[in-house]
């Protein structure tokens, strides 16, 4: 019997078409048509002014900081409950983690925790730097991750953003195509934004990703650090910089699959909405929404408050791939010992998630098994 995975790339559109163009033409590499075309596409989805391509999610995210200017030992903000990378980039620059336990509302960090912490743990100095009370080390941003596509209070964070003058960073990487009073990811507030296109994501271009961000200045700095630091066309570096560049290869696969984003997200909401109906009489919990908050609904899954781990093997022993998902990064070995918050809802959350097949190439068939062997189950 085929088994069901998780979510596996739907190449439905012109992807063969414009990859054979970049194989004819000879413009596999960092040049070609194909890149300022996603990069196009990709500004006018999210709302944004300006798109600079990247390899990987990761990649995106280490040059948001590096444009953000964050130094060696500056602290940065960030929930614990994300995917390594996120951490990680922080690492990168030489910066510290400050870990946040999340809100039970959104599973995205918690802001009024955040606004409490601020209040009591910082000053303002003569430059007016937030810097720390206790080791006078400065706060250069905050970092905040779209959990499944879902997005946290915005409106409210810009406003604590202002008020501390720290700046936002959007771990996003799944929010393609989620919004806040319908305004696009572009639109909410962060000061930069960045976007995987990983196999597993909505759409991708088989890796890569992108930095978004209506703040040019940003952007060209991004880009600037991303092309090596390149100073000019004789080959001259002034800083250290990082060869973070799409290919056009990828951005041909990408531009493919942007052309199906809206097809792509009915079908990720018609998924999730499936399961909620389908498995609506069983005692379960889904993941979270929000009135006036739409999720780009990357993974649709369950909180398992008890049986998690059986109700996995159960699945995988009808060939239904599902997971648990992100450990926690203040309970994994590089990050134990950093500054963090106390952990109540994140330590409550993590272990009891289940993610399901959520696929955009899943058919009625696929759906209609996975919601018949959880019935089954004994809960």
């Amino acid at each position: 019997m085929k088994k069901i995975f998780m979510s596996e790339p739907n190449l439905i559109g012109n992807e063969k078409i414009y990859l054979n163009e970049c194989i004819r033409s000879n413009f596999v590499s960092s040049h070609g048509k194909f890149l300022k075309k996603f990069e196009k596409k990709i500004s006018l989805f999210s709302g944004s002014k300006g798109c600079v391509l990247t390899s990987s999610g990761s990649a995106a995210l280490h040059l948001a900081l590096l444009a953000l200017d964050v130094k060696r030992n500056d602290i940065v903000i960030a929930p614990s409950f994300t995917f390594a990378a996120t951490i990680n980039a922080i690492s990168l620059v030489g910066a510290q983690p400050w870990l946040f336990d999340i809100s039970l509302k959104d599973w995205n960090l918690d802001i009024e925790k955040l606004e409490k912490e601020l209040e009591n743990k910082i000053r303002i100095d003569k430059r007016g730097n937030p810097i720390l009370k206790n080791n006078k080390k400065k706060i250069s941003a905050i970092m905040v991750v779209y959990s499944f596509g879902l997005m946290p209070d915005m409106k409210r964070l810009k406003k604590i953003s202002k008020k501390f003058s720290i700046p936002i960073i959007a771990d996003s990487a799944c929010g393609l195509g989620s919004t806040i009073d319908k305004k696009p990811i572009g639109k909410v507030g962060a000061d930069l934004s960045i976007l995987s296109f990983n196999g597993n994501k909505t759409i991708t271009s088989g890796g890569g990703g992108a930095l978004v961000s209506n703040n040019m200045k940003l952007l060209k700095k991004a880009k600037y650090f991303g092309s090596n630091a390149r100073s000019n066309l004789d080959y001259t570096f002034n800083e250290i910089g990082f060869n973070y560049r799409m290919n056009n290869i990828q951005a041909a696969l990408g531009l493919a699959q942007i052309e199906k984003i809206n097809y792509f997200l009915k079908k990720k909401r018609f998924i999730d909405n499936f399961y909620r109906s389908k498995l609506k009489k069983i005692q379960i919990d889904f993941f979270p929404t929000k009135k006036n908050f739409v999720s780009s609904c990357w993974f649709s899954g369950l909180l398992m408050i008890k049986k998690s781990n059986q109700f996995r093997k159960y699945l995988n022993v009808n060939n239904i791939e599902s997971r648990k998902f992100w450990k926690p990064m203040h309970l994994q070995k590089p990050y134990k010992s950093c500054l963090k918050t106390s952990m109540k809802n994140t330590e409550y959350i993590w272990n009891k998630v289940i993610t399901l097949p959520s696929g955009t190439g899943l058919n009625n068939r696929d759906l209609n098994k996975i919601a018949n062997v959880i019935k089954k189950f004994n809960f």
